[in-house]
C-alpha cells in the first residue's frame, strides 16, 4: 500500500528532475539508473571548469573528490573510509580477492546458486589449483537459504562467496546469520554489494566481512564502468597482491627512484591514473543521495515497491517477495500463468516502459526517481496486456 505519512521530502518533484521520465517509465534500476538533473549539471560545471583549469581547478583534485566519495561509501558500507577505494567492476574486484587469498589444494569455495557471472567467473582460475568451488542451492526464503547454506558448508569450506541481494529474485540474503556462522568456523565471507550498496542495510564493520566489491552504477546511481573494492586494512597483507602500478606504492607522485613498498591500505589497487570524470559523477550521485538520507530513501524505495507488489497480486500474478516477507526490497520478481513474461517484457517497452526479464520472470525494480503515479501506470498496461 502507498505510504500515507506525511514526509518533509518532495519525492515527485525529486523524480521529476530525472531527465528520463519524459521518455519511459524506468523499472530497471537494478540494471543502472540514468542521472538525474544534478549530475547533469555537475558534469557540465566539470567539463566547463576543467577547459580552463584542467588539474588546477581546487573543486576537482583527484585527493578532495577521492576523500569525500570514499567517506560517503563507507556511511553505505558500515565500515572505515580507508578501507574503501574505486575500481572499475565488480569482477576486478572479485578477482583482486580470488587470485590474492592463499589458499590450498583440497579447500573449498562456496558460490551462490545461479548467481552473476561476475562473482562465480573471477573464482573459476582456482580450479586449477586443486580448489574446489561448490555451489549453495536456491531458495526463496530467507530461513530456507540459511539452511541450505548450514548443508553446503564442509570442513574444506574457506571461502562462501555471496551477494547481499540476489540478482535474480530480489532476495535479500541474511548475511548477518552468515557471517556470524561464518566467523565461528574461520570462513572468509567474500560479499558482492552490487545489489546492496545504497539499497539494504550493510554493517561490514559489525558483521566481521573483510572483503567486498560492487558496482557503483545501481543503488547508488553512478556512471557505469565505476565499481568499488572493500579491503580491510588488517587483512591487506593477508592477499598475495598481483597486479601493481604507477599508483600502488607509497609516495607515488614521486616517480624516481621506483619503490618495492605497496600502500598499506586498500587504495594499492587504484594502481594508475583512474576516471576523473567518473569521480565527479559519482561525487554528485553520492552528494545528491546523502542529502536526501539513505534511510529516507529506502523508505521510499520499500514503500513503492509493496505498493507494487500488492498490486500485481491484485492481478494475479504470483510474486516472489511475497515469500521473503517481512524482508524488503527494492527488486520485484513476478510472473503470470496466463501469459509469457517474454511477452510482457516486449509489450510493457511499447508502452516505453522498462523493466527486465530474468529466468522466465518478470524483474521489476524502483527508485527514488519513480512515482506511485508510474506504478499506476503499469498496473493499468498490464490489466490490458494479461
Amino acid at each position: 500500500m502507498k505510504n500515507t505519512k506525511e514526509s518533509s521530502i518532495p519525492w515527485n518533484e525529486i523524480a521529476s528532475t530525472y531527465p528520463v521520465n519524459k521518455s519511459y517509465i524506468w523499472l530497471n534500476n537494478a540494471g543502472s539508473v540514468p542521472p538525474g538533473q544534478h549530475i547533469i549539471n555537475r558534469m557540465n560545471d566539470f567539463i566547463n571548469v576543467y577547459a580552463h583549469q584542467s588539474i588546477m581547478a581546487p573543486e576537482f583534485q583527484f585527493a578532495r573528490l577521492h576523500g569525500k566519495v570514499k567517506d560517503v561509501l563507507a556511511g553505505v558500507a558500515g565500515c572505515s573510509s580507508d578501507d574503501v577505494a574505486l575500481i572499475h567492476n565488480t569482477a576486478e574486484g572479485i578477482n583482486f580477492i580470488s587470485h590474492g587469498l592463499r589458499l590450498e589444494p583440497g579447500d573449498e569455495v562456496l558460490l551462490l546458486d545461479r548467481e552473476y557471472p561476475s562473482n562465480v567467473y573471477p573464482w573459476e582460475h582456482l580450479q586449477k589449483k586443486g580448489i574446489v568451488l561448490s555451489f549453495i542451492p536456491e531458495a526463496l526464503t530467507v530461513d530456507g537459504f540459511l539452511g541450505n547454506f548450514k548443508k553446503s558448508i564442509t570442513s574444506r569450506t574457506k571461502v562462501a562467496a555471496l551477494s547481499a541481494v540476489h540478482w535474480l529474485t530480489g532476495m535479500p540474503l541474511p548475511i548477518k546469520e552468515i557471517s556470524t556462522l561464518c566467523r565461528k568456523r574461520h570462513i572468509e565471507v567474500v560479499l558482492d554489494i552490487s545489489q546492496g550498496a545504497g539499497h539494504v542495510p550493510l554493517h561490514l564493520d559489525e558483521w566481521g566481512i573483510s572483503f567486498c566489491a560492487g558496482s557503483a552504477w545501481k543503488w547508488l546511481q553512478g556512471p557505469v564502468g565505476l565499481g568499488i573494492l572493500i579491503i580491510k586494512k588488517e587483512k591487506i597483507n593477508t592477499l598475495t597482491y598481483i597486479f601493481k602500478g604507477t599508483s600502488s606504492v607509497v609516495s607515488h607522485h614521486t616517480y624516481l627512484p621506483y619503490k618495492d613498498t605497496l600502500i598499506q591500505t586498500v587504495d594499492r589497487y587504484v594502481y594508475s591514473t583512474p576516471s576523473l570524470i567518473d569521480w565527479v559523477y559519482f561525487d554528485a550521485s553520492l552528494s545528491f543521495l546523502s542529502n536526501l538520507g539513505f534511510d529516507a530513501i529506502r523508505s521510499r524505495i520499500f514503500s513503492l515497491s509493496g505498493y507494487l507488489v500488492d498490486h500485481l497480486v491484485a492481478l494475479g500474478f504470483s510474486v516472489l517477495n511475497r515469500r521473503f516477507e517481512p524482508c524488503e526490497s527494492g527488486i520485484v520478481v513476478a510472473e503470470h500463468g496466463g501469459i509469457n513474461s517474454d511477452e510482457i517484457v516486449k509489450k510493457l517497452k511499447a508502452f516505453n516502459i522498462i523493466c527486465a526479464q530474468r529466468e522466465g520472470r518478470v524483474r521489476f525494480s524502483v527508485h527514488i526517481c519513480n512515482t506511485f503515479d508510474q506504478i499506476d501506470t503499469l498496473i493499468s498496461v498490464l490489466k490490458e496486456i494479461i
